[in-house]
């Protein structure tokens, strides 16, 4: 029954295939038309954040018992035009050109012979806001694997290690309400579920990305209970999540967004709704409150202003 399960599709596919032993994680500084790594103290917190990963990464792994050596390679690049989830593919050839090489396997080739190392992950830093996507290899294709990120965001770190956790396999739990609602249950809030709740890297994950060697009693009983979930569903909701216009997004915490979406995130006007009945109506800018809007709290009281980078000002 789980053989098929669209969630091991990308078990030991790709580049990619097993975090464990020494490890490259190629960090490419990437300029495009709309932002650049000019102001250096923005690019001095990036590498802070980078550092944080790898430790939390490393740590983690400690804990498991699992040999786990991440050492921290970066270049910088820039490109003409704007790089976002809906870029088509194939821009990450004019990154390699930029940097003098045929291709990117090409680049993580040569990475791994002068650093000996086991397997080198590719992510490219961008300075500013937008939603991080990985793209992750499920099938015997030769295509390229790689995680954007996007550095100008609170929880850059997490981020990080998220999208560097699809490249060896592991899955998003948040984009269909019955898996999340199963991964709740069975695995608990981890990194894979929300990056703004967690940094704990649950059972499932670790078997994906070769910390384990055999599923789990709680690993197996997720498995189980998402086995009906098809490839065509996931692939519905994951559009729908990217999508641009009036939307709606119910997170992992139970926090309800409903109102203007740009590229799957919170942008133009919105309402927030909390678990506690506390609502907030109004500017909405990358998630954050921003522009004139009200809060109205679970006991009726109302506090209205205009709102900067989810600031009262």
């Amino acid at each position: 029954m789980t053989k098929n399960n669209y969630l091991l599709q990308g078990k030991n596919k790709g580049y990619n295939q097993s975090l464990t032993g020494k490890v490259v994680f190629l960090y490419i500084l990437l300029s495009d038309s709309k932002s650049n790594w000019n102001n250096q103290s923005k690019k001095n917190r990036c590498m802070k954040d980078i550092k944080q990963a790898s430790r939390l990464l490393m740590k983690e792994a400690s804990r498991q018992h699992i040999s786990l050596e991440i050492k921290d390679y970066f270049m910088e690049a820039h490109i003409d035009y704007v790089i976002s989830h809906d870029t088509p593919d194939g821009w990450q050839d004019e990154v390699a050109a930029n940097l003098s090489r045929p291709s990117l396997p090409a680049l993580q080739n040569e990475i791994k012979r002068k650093n000996q190392a086991k397997e080198v992950a590719v992510v490219f830093m961008l300075n500013r806001m937008d939603r991080s996507f990985a793209y992750n290899v499920t099938t015997d294709s030769s295509d390229d694997e790689y995680a954007v990120v996007f550095a100008d965001e609170k929880y850059c770190a997490r981020s990080i290690v998220h999208e560097v956790l699809h490249l060896f396999g592991a899955v998003d739990y948040y984009y269909i309400p019955r898996v999340l609602k199963a991964a709740q249950k069975h695995l608990g809030m981890n990194i894979m579920m929300s990056t703004h709740e967690s940094d704990v890297i649950d059972d499932f994950t670790m078997y994906l990305i070769g910390w384990h060697n055999k599923l789990t009693t709680n690993a197996s009983s997720f498995l189980q209970a998402v086995g009906h979930v098809s490839q065509k569903e996931v692939e519905k909701a994951i559009r729908s999540q990217y999508k641009n216009g009036p939307g709606k997004i119910i997170y992992p915490d139970g926090i309800v967004y409903e109102g203007d979406l740009k590229n799957g995130i919170p942008n133009g006007y919105g309402k927030f709704t909390y678990p506690d009945g506390t609502q907030y109506i109004g500017g909405v800018k990358n998630a954050q409150y921003h522009g004139k809007g009200k809060i109205i709290y679970s006991n009726g009281a109302v506090q209205t202003g205009i709102w900067k980078d989810g600031k009262l000002t």
